[in-house]
């Protein structure tokens, strides 16, 4: 039996069936089902066989960066590591930086819902994950939002996972969640940067931190509407 074949047994049918008909860069791999790992191993068979999946290729190459960027990425442990500037790693070019909050959650919070605000917040994140087939990704949890990075080449499937997670905080909860996706590039050319660090709190507890004054100019530049994320039309979420 070739590798195909054991590809083909590891992965039901209906799986590579829709994966070869969709355009991966807008349908992402939690729709079929796939992790990251599943994307590099179908990517790979696909390539030796000669099956063409559109898209897979940039796809595969932006998982491959994330891990290359993050996932290997030191973790800090000692307590006063956020505060040292040579912990960080520069973002590379090409990446983008993603954030969401929600309108009026100052008033919502008093209001009592709080618990809805924070589920809105932390579904962003979830998105995401989602969105790349459970592989480690750079974000921050704000409460009412969130803050991410990614390669430029999964901006597609962010973007996607963003609009929907944007319906669904309005249909369900009936919340204005405003979300933003900027480049990098435009970040430095408006004199700030974004540097990435991983620190351990404790056992199981680690956070992403950021520096560079980059995603706090993402942030202002999403509450001023500029690079805004849609919500999408009624469809399958990703959370």
């Amino acid at each position: 039996m070739n590798h195909f074949d054991n590809t083909l047994r590891r992965l039901p049918r209906w799986k590579i069936k829709l994966a070869q008909r969709m355009d991966v860069n807008k349908c992402v791999g939690c729709v079929a089902g796939f992790t990251s790992s599943d994307y590099l191993e179908f990517a790979g068979t696909c390539a030796r066989f000669q099956v063409l999946v559109p898209g897979i290729r940039s796809m595969t190459d932006a998982l491959s960066s994330l891990a290359s960027f993050y996932a290997s990425m030191p973790l800090q442990e000692r307590f006063g590591a956020p505060a040292d500037s040579d912990v960080y790693h520069t973002l590379p070019d090409g990446w983008i930086v993603g954030a969401a909050d929600i309108v009026g959650s100052t008033a919502a919070i008093a209001e009592g819902r709080y618990k809805t605000v924070n589920t809105v917040g932390a579904a962003v994140i979830s998105a995401q994950i989602n969105a790349v087939g459970g592989a480690a990704l750079p974000c921050a949890f704000g409460g009412d939002g969130a803050v991410f990075v990614l390669p430029g080449g999964l901006r597609g499937a962010s973007e996607k996972a963003l609009s929907e997670v944007i319906r669904w905080a309005d249909t369900e909860f009936g919340m204005t969640l405003r979300a933003a996706i900027v480049p990098v590039e435009d970040i430095r050319a408006a004199g700030c940067n974004v540097e990435v660090a991983r620190y351990r709190a404790s056992p199981g507890v680690e956070y992403t931190m950021f520096r560079g004054g980059g995603m706090r100019w993402a942030d202002d530049q999403m509450k001023e509407g500029t690079y805004d994320v849609a919500a999408s039309a009624p469809a399958h979420f990703l959370i």
